[in-house]
């Protein structure tokens, strides 16, 4: 009986109602996705090492293969889980300002993902 009238409140929360919310996570996929793009359409098939992080004081700090750049995209779709489970869990609680605030730190976690990703193709 407990599961079925927590499955009827998940039901009631008007969770597909925020037009915002759907905005924020929509483009928080899309950017994830374009750094999914940028790494395959630049780096398949490459087999030299490429420079995976340069210092303004130190110049280059790590060189390797183009595989290790994917852990950024994973990252990023590891963090957008997280946000997505606790963005759920709160409209399910209606803490709207918590919402907001996690909408808004993925959104510029993705972007800052996806300017790493560009400024290292542009090395």
């Amino acid at each position: 009986m407990k599961i079925e009238s927590s499955l009827l409140q998940i039901i009631k929360v008007r969770f597909d109602q925020d037009k915002r919310l759907f905005l924020l996570i929509g483009l928080s996929l899309v950017f994830n996705f374009l750094t999914w793009f940028f790494i395959l359409i630049n780096f398949w098939g490459f087999d030299q090492p490429i420079i995976l992080h340069a210092n303004i004081l130190f110049g280059i700090d790590s060189v390797g293969h183009w595989q290790k750049l994917l852990i950024l995209p994973l990252l990023g779709l590891g963090i957008f889980v997280i946000h997505f489970v606790l963005i759920f869990y709160s409209n399910f609680k209606q803490k709207y300002f918590f919402i907001n605030l996690l909408n808004f730190s993925l959104l510029i976690i993705e972007i800052i993902l996806l300017i790493s990703v560009i400024l290292v193709i542009n090395l």
